[in-house]
C-alpha cells in the first residue's frame, strides 16, 4: 500500500507541474495556411540542438482537415544543470490554432529550459482535435537534441455524443454538477469543465471511445473520482454518495464573539483512486498552501459553518481564514463531526491587511 501511495503521489505531482502555454501559428485569421509552421520555436544559440517534428493530421473518412483543427502537445524533457544529475519537467501547450486543409505541420517545439542547461532527451505526446471528430493522440515520441522525427501520422476519427447521468442514492438526477474530465493516461488532453443539465445528464460532444477520468466536488455529496468508458447510443449512470454535514463555530479568542465571513479552506485531504496497481482502491494525501486549497464553507452572521463535501472515514486538515485575524487550523476532521469550535486571535495590523481570501 505504501508503494502504491508513493507512486500515485508522483503521478499527481507530475500532473500538477504541467505548465500551460499557448502559441499561435503565423496564418492569418481569414486564410488558413497550406503549410503552417505551427510550433513555437525557441531562439537557440545552437540551432543544431533543436528537435524537429513534421507530419500529417488527416481524417479517417478522407475528408479535408476541418478549419479550426488544433494540435496540442505535452513535452517531458530531461536536462542537465551544473551541480545536478538531471531534472525532468513537463510543459503543455497549443502548437497552433489550426491547420490548413492538407493537415501538414513542421517545426521545432519550444521546450522551455533555462540558458546554460543541457538538454539530454525529450518525450513528446501530440493530440489533434477538430470539430465533428474525436481527439486523437500519438506518443511517447522519444528524441535527443538534433533529431528529426518525420512522417508523423495522426488520424482523426468521427466522434460520438457521450452521455453520463449523475444521480443520488434514490436515483434522482443531480442538477448543476461541475465535472473535471480528461482522457485517462493520454498526457493531459483535457476535456475541461462540464456541467450536468436539468435531467442530471452530462453531454460530451465529439467523444472518443477511450477511458475518461472524472473528478467531482459538489455540495451535499462526497467528492468522487472514477473512470468511465462511454459508448455511442448508450447512457451510463453514476451515483454520488450523500455527505454527512460537519458543523462548527468561529469566534474571537479575546471576546468570544462570533466571526462572520470566515472561510474554511482545505489544507490537506486524501484522494481515493479506484483499481490502481492491482488494488481495489488507494488513498493519497494532497496538501495545499494557505489560500490555495478548495474553499468548502464559510461562517454566517452567527459565526456558524457547515461543510457537506467530505468523504466518509477520511481525515482532513483545515484552515480557517478571516480578515483581521490570525489563521486558525483544524486537524484530523472527519465528516459528520458536530459543534467544532475555532477561536481566532486578532492579527497585528501589518498582518491583517494581507489576511483573508
Amino acid at each position: 500500500m505504501n508503494a502504491a501511495r508513493i507512486q500515485t503521489k508522483l503521478v499527481l505531482i507530475s500532473f500538477v507541474s504541467c505548465a500551460i502555454t499557448m502559441a499561435t501559428s503565423s496564418a492569418s485569421a481569414d486564410e488558413p495556411s497550406t503549410s503552417p509552421q505551427i510550433f513555437l520555436a525557441k531562439e537557440e544559440k545552437n540551432p543544431e540542438a533543436q528537435i524537429k517534428l513534421s507530419g500529417l493530421v488527416r481524417t479517417a473518412d478522407r475528408k479535408p482537415v476541418p478549419v479550426g483543427t488544433r494540435l496540442k502537445y505535452c513535452s517531458i524533457y530531461t536536462f542537465r544543470r551544473k551541480g545536478t544529475t538531471g531534472i525532468t519537467q513537463a510543459m503543455w501547450g497549443n502548437l497552433g490554432w489550426r491547420l490548413g486543409p492538407n493537415g501538414r505541420f513542421s517545426g521545432a517545439p519550444f521546450y522551455g529550459h533555462a540558458e546554460g542547461d543541457t538538454l539530454t532527451r525529450v518525450k513528446y505526446y501530440l493530440t489533434a482535435s477538430a470539430p465533428g471528430y474525436a481527439p486523437s493522440w500519438i506518443g511517447p515520441l522519444k528524441a535527443k537534441p538534433g533529431d528529426s522525427l518525420d512522417d508523423l501520422d495522426i488520424v482523426l476519427k468521427l466522434g460520438f455524443e457521450g452521455r453520463l447521468k449523475l444521480t443520488d442514492s434514490d436515483g434522482k438526477p443531480i442538477v448543476g454538477v461541475n465535472l473535471e474530465m480528461s482522457y485517462a493516461g493520454k498526457q493531459c488532453p483535457l476535456l475541461g469543465k462540464l456541467k450536468s443539465g436539468d435531467d442530471g445528464m452530462v453531454i460530451i460532444p465529439d467523444c472518443a471511445q477511450a477511458s475518461i477520468d472524472v473528478s467531482i466536488r459538489h455540495p451535499g455529496f462526497q467528492p468522487s473520482r472514477f473512470k468511465v468508458l462511454l459508448s455511442p447510443n448508450k447512457d451510463l449512470q453514476h451515483e454520488l454518495l450523500s455527505a454527512r454535514p460537519t458543523t462548527g463555530l468561529v469566534v474571537s479568542s479575546e471576546t468570544g464573539e462570533p466571526i462572520p465571513g470566515a472561510k474554511i479552506q482545505i489544507l490537506e485531504e486524501q484522494f481515493v483512486y479506484p483499481v490502481l496497481f492491482g488494488l481495489s482502491h488507494v488513498t493519497c494525501p494532497h496538501e495545499y498552501h494557505f489560500g490555495d486549497g478548495p474553499i468548502v464553507g464559510s461562517s454566517d452572521q452567527q459565526g456558524r459553518f457547515t461543510i457537506d463535501t467530505f468523504i466518509d472515514d477520511l481525515d482532513y486538515k483545515l484552515a480557517v481564514i478571516a480578515p483581521g485575524y490570525k489563521n486558525g487550523r483544524l486537524i484530523k476532521i472527519q465528516s459528520g463531526q458536530k459543534d467544532l469550535r475555532v477561536e481566532l486571535e486578532l492579527a497585528p495590523e501589518e498582518e491583517s491587511s494581507n489576511n483573508g481570501l
